[in-house]
């Protein structure tokens, strides 16, 4: 048998359309069944644990990855099964860029076949662990540490005098001469840019109290930051404070910290409801909100800023998880 292109055997384009549309087949099938048992877990964890967990299941990394393969492995053979027509020398031994090219490009598509086998075999092996009990408060329980870690300064530095004269001038300024910023929107407060703030009130001078946190549910006209300033503020510089603002139509985990406890405490209520009764999962809720809680008694207060005051501070998220613990035990 003679050789063909730089070695490779000759292979007709027949062959090859049907060994490409095979692959894009049978790949879109694999994906189609790895979407449905993503939504299964999904299902299952929400009903189970509680709805405000399909948003951490649906960011699961590992499930991304997977679906992504499939999805780019079909793409990649259908644009490769584009360009084999009748007319290409795929059984020629003629020394030719697009036959090599298309001759590499079938490889490669079998050996991402091969490939979506070993991500397959993850995926059955990772998706029950998504659905852990154990792994999904553990998560939580590091969600709530690095967000208290990120929202709350280190109690050794320097800023911890910051705050406390971040507090003084709240009390030698007058109310009314405030400028109530409100929202035009309605909806949970997602993210509050905090260094466009910080940036604003160094250009224009500006002293703010922030009255909503992120989480909060604002409405129309509801004040969500005061402001102080020796004359009155500009059209552009009232714009540009309520742009610091985004709203949603659900508090996320972003900049807030107290969803992620609420996480814990609900499933820490299903755990002790009459119809579940499992009181290992309840003690292991309240043991990861013990190390939140251990990790706010280490901060003293909310920003290094100077001349912005942020709402709420450790105790009153500490009260408010306490309070909530009671009220599901």
């Amino acid at each position: 048998m003679s050789s063909g292109l730089f070695g490779f055997h000759p292979i007709e384009t027949d062959t090859a359309r049907v060994v490409l549309a095979m692959i894009a087949g049978s790949i879109v099938g694999v994906a189609g069944v790895v979407f449905s048992i993503t939504m299964v877990a999904v299902s299952f964890a929400s009903v189970t644990f509680g709805p405000r967990l399909i948003g951490n299941l649906m960011r699961d990394r590992g499930s991304q990855v997977s679906l992504g393969f499939f999805i780019g492995t079909f793409i990649y053979s259908l644009i490769v099964l584009r360009f084999v027509r009748g007319s290409d020398p795929l059984a020629s031994e003629s020394v030719s860029a697009l036959a090599f090219t298309l001759y590499v490009s079938i490889g490669m598509s079998i050996k991402l076949a091969v490939c979506c086998m070993g991500v397959l075999i993850y995926f059955i092996h990772h998706d029950p662990e998504t659905i852990n009990i154990e792994r999904i408060i553990a998560n939580l329980g590091r969600a709530l540490r690095v967000g208290i870690k990120n929202r709350f300064p280190d109690p050794s530095g320097d800023h911890v005098v910051l705050c406390r004269e971040t507090e003084k001038w709240i009390n030698s300024v007058d109310e009314d001469d405030a400028t109530k910023i409100a929202l035009d929107s309605n909806g949970y407060i997602e993210t509050l840019d905090i260094d466009t703030l910080v940036k604003l009130a160094d250009k224009h001078v500006l002293q703010i109290e922030i009255m909503q946190r992120p989480g909060a549910f604002v409405t129309v006209g509801k004040p969500v930051m005061s402001v102080w300033k020796d004359r009155s503020l500009s059209e552009e510089t009232l714009c540009s404070l309520n742009a610091c603002f985004a709203t949603g139509i659900s508090p996320t985990v972003n900049q807030n910290i107290e969803f992620v406890a609420d996480q814990l405490v609900e499933i820490m209520a299903r755990a002790l409801s009459p119809g579940v009764n499992d009181p290992h999962t309840a003690i292991t809720c309240v043991n990861w909100l013990q190390v939140g809680i251990l990790h706010f008694t280490n901060h003293e207060c909310l920003s290094l800023i100077a001349d912005i005051l942020p709402v709420g501070g450790n105790r009153d998220i500490i009260e408010k998880t306490i309070r909530d613990l009671k009220a599901s035990s």
